[in-house]
């Protein structure tokens, strides 16, 4: 089984600047096949942890799938900030450009 809280804290940790306000929750079910981890993040430091189009937290989850696939579970991330709750990076629009 993949220690998923050391991962995520060693990812996470190295992308933040505000490391007091980085917390971290892993919770396991169904039997160990499924990890929910919990990730919250300062208001300052969302955009560094999001990256551009959202391309570092994706990164993110396909390390963490990655080492849930080798282990035969299932991860989801959720990323949370101070005030605005659950965070997703918006999906790239398409130009209109002809």
């Amino acid at each position: 089984m993949v220690d998923f809280y050391a991962l995520s804290h060693f990812v996470f940790a190295s992308l933040v600047e505000d490391r007091e306000e980085l917390a971290i929750d892993c919770e396991t079910t169904a039997g160990g096949r499924y990890v929910l981890v919990r990730v919250a993040v300062a208001d300052s430091d969302r955009e560094r942890v999001i990256g551009k189009g959202g391309k570092t937290l994706n990164l993110i989850k396909t390390i963490l799938g990655l080492a849930a696939k080798n282990s035969g579970q299932t991860v989801e991330l959720n990323l949370y900030t101070e005030e605005a709750g659950p965070s997703l990076p918006r999906k790239p629009r398409r130009s209109r450009h002809r």
